[in-house]
């Protein structure tokens, strides 16, 4: 088990399920995956290394651009919240190699992976054990 790979694949299973689910929303219905950025108030470090929890993810909330509050991060949500019924099926998080910042849309390649997003739907809704609808 290494918890960077769950948490990285994790993240990327949300930006492929939004991707589809936004192909089977009607018009007008949207659909985005946002990260909060950092913050470590939020206990996500609870089942790291005793390095991660007591040194480093204390050391980010002294050091400037390393993190910020819930609030800030839940602002990110509401953020995205009011974007245009045009904008759907995207993935929203700090700038890339940066721990936070301006909420910005992803466009690395491996997130737009169609075949993926499928497969990625069909196994979520067999494990559910629901019918979902057609893409649209």
């Amino acid at each position: 088990y290494k918890g960077n790979d769950v948490y990285a694949t994790t993240k990327l299973f949300a930006a492929w399920w939004a991707a589809e689910l936004a192909t089977r929303l009607p018009k007008g219905a949207t659909v985005n995956a946002v990260s909060p950025g950092a913050t470590p108030d939020t206990d996500a470090d609870r089942n790291g290394t005793w390095f991660l929890r007591r040194v480093m993810m204390p050391m980010f909330k002294f050091m400037p651009g390393m993190s910020h509050t819930i609030a800030d991060g839940a602002g990110r949500y509401l953020e995205a919240a009011g974007y245009s019924d045009d904008v759907t099926g995207k993935f929203f998080a700090s700038p890339p190699k940066k721990m936070i910042g301006p909420l910005t849309e992803m466009n690395q390649p491996h997130l737009d992976n169609p075949a993926a997003q499928v497969a990625l739907w069909n196994v979520t809704n067999a494990v559910a054990g629901v019918a979902a609808p057609a893409a649209t």
